[in-house]
């Protein structure tokens, strides 16, 4: 079953639209984006909003949202998808287990199965896999092939991996080889269990603010030690990558995101003025050494501008 309130009345394959990105016949070319839910554990529901909603430029737009999910899960799926993303077609597949001793590969055969499938029929004309599991560079190989096939000179491959930002992702071997420009990567943010989430998934609820807030590290602080405030200025640079999207934000953006995830801090209330002296001084520093540049220099008021780079980055570190 799938939501068909918006399907694509037409594409092309990537192997005919490799070369300029659109085809010859100038039809859009939507992206197919495919969940391995359990691999993403409790944080599935979050994530997949979240790349959803944060949609990366470097592909197009996404037409098609497939979710492998485990068997007796699959109709939940279906309605949480259905409801959340009204404006692409929804298939929702469920993954049977065919052996007791190892089962980790079934959504995986099922997801290259399909993905070759929905290329080769020009369902989709670009392919998205989420999933950090790092078995699918053989996929990607054979996406290339298949566009180079078509056309030698081809520089544009269909195909985005996209991670998170788990310290459990891709290996350090994957890291190394694989095209950056062909990995996305999605910030996790904590979200607390449903009664519907033990084994594979529905998280349900607003993102959890740390289990504990660290000290304040600020003038005028309780007197932390140095090295907890340099912790906790670390801390708070990672949530800003994670939370503001690609491109230009303000300061006071960035207190937005303190005050979800530290709400008592003394920054969440600082007015304007003494918000940006201290970011000036703890924290912009932090966001230069990632990669993060000031977007109009030499105007007021400043603003600032996140990068691909920087997201990209966060799985390395």
């Amino acid at each position: 079953m799938v939501n068909k309130a918006i399907r694509p009345s037409k594409t092309v394959t990537a192997i005919e639209g490799a070369k300029n990105g659109s085809g010859s016949s100038g039809a859009r070319l939507l992206t197919g984006v495919y969940v391995d839910v359990e691999n993403l554990r409790e944080d599935a529901q979050s994530i997949v909003k979240t790349l959803m909603d944060n949609w990366p430029s470097v592909a197009p737009a996404a037409g098609m949202l497939k979710l492998y999910v485990r068997a007796d899960f699959e109709e939940l799926w279906r309605l949480w998808a259905t409801s959340q993303f009204r404006n692409v077609e929804i298939v929702v597949k469920g993954v049977q287990h065919f052996s007791t001793h190892s089962s980790k590969n079934s959504a995986d055969i099922a997801i290259a199965t399909d993905c070759i499938s929905d290329l080769l029929s020009g369902r989709v004309g670009h392919l998205a896999v989420l999933s950090d599991d790092s078995d699918f560079i053989a996929l990607y190989s054979a996406c290339r092939d298949l566009v180079h096939i078509k056309d030698p000179s081809a520089q544009r491959i269909p195909f985005l991996w996209v991670i998170t930002d788990r310290n459990d992702t891709l290996s350090t071997t994957v890291q190394q080889y694989f095209p950056r420009e062909a990995i996305h990567v999605v910030p996790v943010v904590a979200m607390p269990l449903s009664p519907l989430s033990p084994n594979g998934g529905m998280a349900i609820g607003e993102p959890e603010a740390p289990a504990s807030n660290p000290a304040p590290f600020v003038d005028g602080s309780t007197g932390t030690k140095e090295m907890e405030g340099e912790n906790l200025a670390g801390d708070m640079v990672r949530a800003i990558v994670q939370q503001i999207p690609v491109g230009q934000f303000k300061s006071i953006d960035c207190q937005q995101v303190i005050r979800r995830f530290w709400p008592d801090h003394p920054l969440a209330s600082a007015s304007g003025p003494h918000f940006g002296t201290e970011f000036l001084k703890e924290l912009w520093p932090l966001l230069e050494q990632r990669g993060a540049r000031v977007a109009n220099p030499g105007q007021t008021p400043r603003r600032y501008e996140m990068t691909t780079t920087m997201k990209q980055e966060l799985f390395s570190r």
